[in-house]
């Protein structure tokens, strides 16, 4: 099962220093159709105005993964963490059993666009930590490059929870495939640029979710573009708390 989601499609949210899109029902768009795609809970597309920031707020138990597409982002937390994050930088946020963070753009001239993503995670009430990588053009161009995992393989972020994130930046005419095994679910989502998936093309902000035993082709459409490919377990998590988890 290949699914479209289109760009169009995704809940907005609007004020004058910031916008959002919403791929997963999030705050004020409610869209039972669209809650989560296995632990993919929330994947919102944000712009933050020259200036401006989003008032400090919790998460609990989630894993928020924090990826530039131009400007700077200052992530600012209760733990002490004051940080940035620029394009190619991605940082990776365990909330655990609870972070106060705020996410800021420092510069007085540059609008700040990035995603954030959240993922639930495996293993609930760990303590709170943070990671951040920095992956160039070189490391993702034509080939899918692995961002993040349960393991921290070949450098990649480590997530409390059985997913591969890749990322690519892809030429017109380059192909790449990947295999979504039985059992586990696939979404992709177009980061800018033109792709082609399969039969759909595909521009800035659509996305596919994908169903198991699929091999999906992935192409650079009439202008090349750069996606986010997420291998995902099949069921949501198994939510178990920290105590538990060490004991079996």
């Amino acid at each position: 099962m290949i699914e479209l989601r289109p760009a169009t499609a995704r809940g907005h949210t609007q004020h004058d220093w910031l916008e959002r899109w919403h791929s997963f029902a999030c705050a004020d768009y409610r869209d039972p159709a669209h809650l989560h795609w296995g632990p993919l809970r929330a994947l919102d597309d944000v712009c933050i105005a020259p200036g401006a920031s989003v008032s400090p707020h919790g998460y609990r138990d989630t894993e928020i993964i924090s990826l530039v597409l131009a400007g700077t982002l200052e992530i600012r937390d209760n733990l002490g963490h004051s940080l940035r994050v620029r394009p190619g930088e991605v940082h990776r946020l365990s909330a655990g059993h609870g972070v106060v963070q705020g996410e800021i753009n420092p510069s007085p001239e540059e609008p700040l666009h990035y995603l954030q993503i959240s993922i639930i995670p495996d293993v609930v009430g760990l303590k709170p930590s943070t990671e951040q990588t920095c992956f160039g053009d070189n490391d993702r161009r034509n080939r899918l490059c692995l961002l993040a995992s349960a393991d921290g393989e070949a450098g990649s972020l480590h997530l409390n929870q059985d997913i591969r994130l890749f990322g690519s930046v892809l030429a017109v005419g380059s192909c790449l495939q990947h295999v979504v095994a039985p059992h586990r679910l696939g979404y992709l989502h177009v980061l800018r640029g033109a792709l082609v998936a399969g039969e759909h093309r595909l521009g800035a902000g659509d996305a596919l979710r994908i169903g198991g035993d699929i091999r999906l082709e992935i192409s650079g459409g009439e202008t090349g573009g750069e996606l986010l490919l997420f291998d995902l377990p099949a069921q949501r998590a198994g939510f178990q708390p920290e105590a538990a988890s060490k004991a079996s």
